[in-house]
């Protein structure tokens, strides 16, 4: 069956003869102010409803069906981000710049040994073997434990661990015996305690007996410092692979917080390089391209706020100077550069260490002259003065200067606490 596609014819609808299709309706005029069409009123609705509403008591602007005007609803907000700001930096213990000397003061936020090492601080003492970063650090043991100063730096007294892979009860009796006995002390400190793995407990090792643990419950409030001599005994990674070190440094972190004590940790460098250009640590403008040199990953040097080396002196020294000290303090920069020599008894036995204050070693003139003649508490204008009377002229700033510069950086000179400086051992 053919099926015919029948094609439906259009008719035009018939024109509107109201209509005039050449007239062009013009839009509707608006409201200069908020661009809305204009009523019959004359007002666009936004006008009309200002006009008539009801005006808010505390802005004078109309309230909106809410209940309350544009600048109520402003207040509002900024009142519901301030109450979220708070709830959030209450849950990160987060503080803003004006609560951050409160803070400090509740943290302590002091020093454990005045310019060296600060109170909550992971800390690392780098250097060669056999120089005696062992007995120099119980020295700073006892010192922390009874209070005394530490190469006549001011120390907070507070309770001590040390955690010594390296010795066995017999050596660490005859080192405390020797530094006592340097340090004037009666009796030793029983707030000095010691694990040596020498004598560790059959456990050690096992499930709640790892070293992590010890050191966990021993961090209780009034543990001022712990010492973990060395870090590569206590854990292998911390010093090749630098995300185990990033971990290990966390911990330390974390045990500060419940103590508020440091940690020191012992590291050693590399094998000695046959390169003469490696540099020593008493030549060199900065300490830090030293400890470049230490073994294994960087991230205990980077992570550390106190970095501290020891070596064997280049310069010509004392007979009985046993190591140069030095260091980069986060903050604060440089340390200074100290040589510590080791005191020993009549026999020529090791008692203990002191700090090399001898200026006429330290100081080359005119520096030694200009130290000799201030007082033991002066002020900038007492070495401007000086500087003066012995050259004839008045010195440039930079001279003044590189002067205190050149005696605080071999610890001759420190900040005195009334905004002055003070002679550190005076005469």
């Amino acid at each position: 069956m053919s099926m015919i596609a029948v094609e439906e014819e259009v008719t035009p609808k018939a024109a509107d003869p109201g209509h005039d299709a050449r007239t062009v309706e013009g839009p509707p005029e608006k409201c200069e102010q908020h661009a809305l069409p204009v009523g019959p009123s004359g007002l666009c609705p936004r006008c009309d409803f200002e006009a008539n509403a009801e005006r808010c008591e505390q802005h004078g602007l109309p309230i909106l069906p809410w209940g309350g005007c544009e600048d109520c609803e402003a207040d509002f907000l900024a009142h519901d981000y301030t109450e979220r700001q708070l709830r959030i930096a209450k849950k990160w213990n987060i503080v803003s710049a004006d609560e951050v000397s409160d803070r400090a003061k509740e943290a302590g936020g002091a020093e454990l040994v005045e310019g060296l090492i600060a109170e909550g601080s992971f800390n690392l003492l780098i250097g060669d073997s056999s120089l005696g970063k062992s007995p120099f650090l119980y020295q700073l043991a006892l010192c922390i434990a009874t209070g005394k100063p530490f190469l006549d730096y001011p120390v907070k007294q507070g309770d001590v661990l040390i955690v010594d892979f390296e010795d066995g009860y017999p050596d660490i009796d005859t080192l405390l015996g020797s530094l006592c006995r340097f340090l004037g002390l009666q009796r030793r400190p029983s707030n000095l305690q010691i694990f040596s793995q020498y004598g560790a407990p059959e456990q050690f090792g096992q499930r709640n007996y790892h070293i992590k643990d010890l050191i966990r419950e021993m961090q209780t409030p009034g543990r001022k410092l712990t010492i973990v001599d060395t870090l590569r005994a206590y854990s292998p990674g911390i010093v090749e692979k630098n995300a185990d070190a990033a971990a290990e440094i966390q911990f330390f972190r974390e045990m500060s917080r419940i103590s508020g004590g440091a940690f020191i940790g012992t590291h050693h460098l590399r094998k000695p390089s046959e390169d003469p250009k490696t540099p020593e640590l008493d030549t060199l403008d900065k300490s830090r391209d030293w400890f470049n040199q230490a073994s294994g990953a960087l991230a205990p040097i980077n992570g550390a706020d106190t970095r501290i080396g020891v070596a064997v002196p280049k310069k010509k020294t004392p007979e009985d100077v046993a190591f140069v000290l030095r260091g980069f303090r986060r903050v604060y920069g440089e340390l200074p550069m100290l040589y510590v020599r080791r005191v020993r008894d009549e026999n020529g036995k090791p008692l203990g260490y002191e700090r090399l204050t001898d200026q006429r070693f330290l100081l080359t003139e005119p520096f030694k002259a200009r130290f000799d003649n201030l007082p033991n508490q002066f002020r900038h204008k007492d070495v401007i003065a000086v500087i003066e009377k012995e050259t004839g002229k008045s010195p440039g700033a930079g001279t003044v200067s590189h002067t205190l510069e050149k005696f605080k950086s071999f610890g001759l000179v420190r900040d005195s606490a009334n905004g002055g400086y003070e002679k550190a051992s005076p005469k």
